[in-house]
Parts: C-alpha cells; sequence; structure tokens
C-alpha cells in the first residue's frame, strides 16, 4: 500500500517564536514535524468541542424529559431485553 505524504510550508511571521517552538521540542525529544501535527489534531478537536457546544447552545430551550419515563418506554417496547 501506498501512502501519500503532506506536506504544507509555514511561514510563523516570527523567528523568535520559531526558535522558542525549536528549543521546546528539542527538550522533549520531539521533531517540529510532531509539534506541528500535534497542535494541528489539537484545533481540529477544539473546533470539533465547538461545534458540539454550538448545538448544544441551540437545544437549550427544547423540552424535556425526565429519564427515567423514557427507560420505562424502552423497557415496555422490549428494547431494553436480552435476547441472547
Amino acid at each position: 500500500m501506498v501512502t501519500k505524504v503532506a506536506k504544507i510550508t509555514v511561514d510563523l511571521g516570527n523567528p523568535r517564536l520559531y526558535k522558542a517552538v525549536k528549543i521546546l521540542a528539542i527538550e522533549r525529544g520531539i521533531t517540529l514535524r510532531e509539534v506541528v501535527v500535534e497542535a494541528l489534531r489539537d484545533w481540529v478537536e477544539k473546533q470539533e468541542d465547538m461545534e458540539d457546544l454550538a448545538d448544544a447552545q441551540a437545544r437549550l430551550g427544547e423540552p424535556t424529559r425526565p429519564v427515567e419515563e423514557i427507560i420505562k418506554e424502552l423497557g415496555e417496547s422490549d428494547l431494553l431485553r436480552n435476547n441472547s
């Protein structure tokens, strides 16, 4: 199986930032690539969390039901019974 490699060029716009990141990476025994990949993964996860929060905010005004009521309904419909 052939794996494609995605490459990017990043202009940090600040030599001091680059030096600080490089020093911290060396101290931690990781590569700059690993730093960037981790930062991008964290960013994606944060965006997904923000979407989840927005969805939760949109549902704030929706009516709610007690969980006991839902469990009772599921039990009456045989959905909670073990079929093995």
